[in-house]
């Protein structure tokens, strides 16, 4: 049977002889044997099939699977009865992998089923091979320049690619971190750090929380000594009225009445200050609450940032707001 290069169809009605064509030239291409294609059991099966080869380009082929190349190549597959098989090129014998892989270089056969092939890399390559060769045959820029230059065209392509897959991980990584870095420093901003001074608004905080307790004390201390007649102040004026009636006798005694003197007032001084004291410290839950929220912000600050101090509050801020500046910049 000659087949003549390019596309060839076999045709006709069932039991024509289609399938032992195809049966051939599938033990031409390394497929298994099946010991019903011997139908004389005392005889040995021989396939064979003769390739021009003239006009393909397969030196390197051969070469690579240790073979003669000869522009008129001969396949040869033997059945043996006891089902064993021999296959040869050229007369050399070779194994089924040798004739299978050779074999795809020279019969492509489609039969029901058979595009699957055409959504295979590995046979996308092989036509696109295929193709350049044919393109490229007894040009200057031959095929395997072509290929060696787009092989290395593409081995560049994916290091830019990975290359560029990087910049873009570090450029999200940056933005990320200068989107955190923001609103970090907005943080601090809103802080108004300079304005506070945290051991004034701790007290006034204790103040505030403790209004009922303060007022009490005051009150108390007041009443002890200011208390009309029993008071301290006026048990201290007694105390200086008997000393001034002796103190000429004595210069320890006039010393006493001095020292009694200005106790008295300092003692006076107090009472006015308990009751400037008593007078202006009442309830503010507003003033409390405002305080407790600004208090809250810097320990939750001070935790973020672990840190203790409204200082490097600032020099952290500063910090943050001089990379902001950096990346937007």
């Amino acid at each position: 049977m000659d087949v003549s290069t390019g596309l060839t169809t076999i045709t006709g009605e069932t039991g024509a002889g289609k399938s032992i064509v195809l049966g051939a030239l599938g033990l031409i291409l390394g497929q298994r044997a099946d010991l019903s294609v011997v139908r004389d059991s005392d005889s040995k099966c021989v396939v064979e099939a003769h390739f021009d080869l003239s006009s393909l380009d397969l030196k390197k082929v051969f070469e690579d699977l240790d073979l003669d190349h000869e522009n008129h190549t001969i396949l040869r597959r033997i059945i043996l009865p006891s089902g064993k098989s021999r296959a040869f090129v050229n007369d050399l014998p070779v194994t089924l992998s040798v004739l299978q892989q050779l074999g795809g270089y020279l019969i492509d056969i489609h039969s029901q089923h058979d595009t699957r092939d055409l959504i295979r890399d590995s046979f996308q390559r092989e036509v696109l091979d295929a193709h350049v060769a044919f393109e490229t045959k007894n040009k200057k820029r031959s095929f395997l320049k072509v290929l060696s230059d787009y092989q290395r065209s593409f081995t560049e392509f994916k290091s830019l690619k990975r290359e560029l897959k990087t910049l873009e991980e570090k450029e999200h990584n940056l933005i990320k971190e200068n989107d955190y870095n923001i609103f970090l420093l907005g943080e601090l901003e809103d802080s108004n750090l300079e304005s506070i001074d945290l051991e004034l608004l701790e007290e006034e905080q204790e103040q505030l929380g403790n209004v009922e307790s303060i007022k009490e004390g005051l009150g108390m201390a007041f009443k002890i000594v200011n208390e009309d007649d029993h008071g301290v102040v006026e048990q201290l004026r007694s105390s200086i009225a008997a000393i001034s009636g002796i103190k000429r006798f004595s210069s320890l005694y006039s010393e006493i009445d001095q020292r009694l003197s200005s106790t008295l007032v300092e003692l006076e001084d107090i009472v006015e200050t308990l009751e400037r004291e008593f007078e202006n410290i009442e309830a503010d839950p507003s003033r409390l609450a405002e305080i407790d929220e600004t208090l809250n912000t810097i320990q939750n600050l001070f935790k973020k940032h672990q840190t203790d101090s409204i200082s490097e509050l600032i020099v952290i801020r500063d910090e943050l707001a001089a990379k902001v500046l950096e990346t937007s910049s």
